[in-house]
C-alpha cells in the first residue's frame, strides 16, 4: 500500500506557502512478485586435500514486477485546479519499486534465500562424494 500526496507551494519573503486548491493525493493497494536468487556462473569449487571451498556470488534480486490487474485504488483526492489521470497512478507506483526492494523485510529474505542456497548446494556436494571426510567452506562474493 502506497501513500501519494503533493500541494503546490509558493515562496514569499522565505516563507512556504500552501497554494490553496492545488492538494491531490491518493491511496493505492497493489501486489507483486520479487524474485531472490543467485547466479550460478559465479559459482567456483576449489579442492585442497580434504577440504572443498565453494566460492559464490551474494543473493541479489534478479526480478521484480507490480501485478498490474491487482491495483486497487482505495481513496483519492483533488483540489480545485488540480486533477489525477493514469499517468499519475502508473508513474507513482513503477517509482515504488526501487523502495520495496530495499525494505527491510526484503534484506531478510534475502538473507533467507542466501542459507537455503549454501544448504542446497552443501546437500548436493555431499550425496555427490558419498563420504564424509571432505570438509565444506563457503566463500560469499
Amino acid at each position: 500500500m502506497v501513500f501519494f500526496d503533493e500541494q503546490h507551494t509558493v515562496t514569499v519573503f522565505g516563507i512556504e506557502i500552501n497554494v490553496p486548491g492545488t492538494a491531490r493525493s491518493f491511496i493505492v493497494r497493489f501486489g507483486g512478485e520479487i524474485r531472490f536468487g543467485i547466479d550460478v556462473s559465479g559459482i567456483s569449487i576449489d579442492v585442497q586435500e580434504q577440504e572443498i571451498t565453494v566460492s559464490m556470488p551474494m543473493v541479489s534480486i534478479l526480478s521484480h514486477a507490480i501485478d498490474m490487474e491487482s491495483i486497487e485504488l482505495l481513496n483519492e483526492s483533488t483540489g480545485l485546479f488540480t486533477r489525477l489521470d493514469l499517468e499519475d497512478y502508473t508513474y507513482f507506483i513503477a517509482g515504488r519499486q526501487r523502495e520495496i526492494e530495499v525494505r527491510e523485510s526484503n534484506i531478510a529474505l534475502l538473507a533467507h534465500t542466501q542459507r537455503s542456497a549454501e544448504e542446497t548446494i552443501y546437500v548436493l556436494i555431499r550425496a555427490s562424494l558419498n563420504n564424509d571426510e571432505y570438509t565444506i567452506n563457503f566463500a560469499w562474493s
